[in-house]
């Protein structure tokens, strides 16, 4: 018993040193380490590009765009003249039979559905109808009750 006491008190003496350090730290207001949480990194300056000075001016459109717009233009008048040489009335008149033709058969098809539907809701309560009700358990429980009772 003896012998584990020194052991025993220096394993406390260690561990209340230890920590102390820890106290220290914590009431000491020194700063953590490492922490970058509120860090602003600085960044290098702006560098001019070394082709800065071939820069063109403000205003001035350069001769490849020029062309290359002429070419545009052209093509989509070109565009323009061939759309416009078919008929745009017959199109339209196209367009809204075919329209007026998928709307029509579309109600068609759902007034079919519901007749249907509603033909088959019909047969149902009738066959429902003629039917005999059948009592409800509880009603049979109560029906034999009473026949006992008389």
């Amino acid at each position: 018993m003896k012998k584990n006491n020194p052991l025993i008190a220096s394993f406390l003496i260690i561990l209340f040193l230890n920590s102390c350090g820890t106290i220290a730290e914590g009431l000491g207001g020194s700063k953590k380490k490492g922490s970058d949480e509120f860090l602003v990194e600085k960044k290098s300056p702006l560098v001019l590009p070394p082709s800065f000075g071939e820069l063109p001016e403000p205003g001035k459109e350069p001769e490849e765009n020029i062309i290359s717009d002429k070419k545009d233009t052209s093509d989509i008048e070109d565009i323009i003249n061939q759309s416009s040489s078919i008929s745009t009335s017959e199109k339209s008149d196209d367009a809204k039979n075919s329209i007026e033709q998928s709307i029509i058969k579309k109600i068609n098809e759902k007034k079919v559905n519901l007749i249907e539907t509603t033909e088959i809701n019909l047969d149902e309560a009738i066959e429902e109808n003629e039917k005999p009700k059948k009592k409800g358990f509880f009603k049979r429980l109560k029906d034999k009750f009473n026949k006992s009772d008389s």
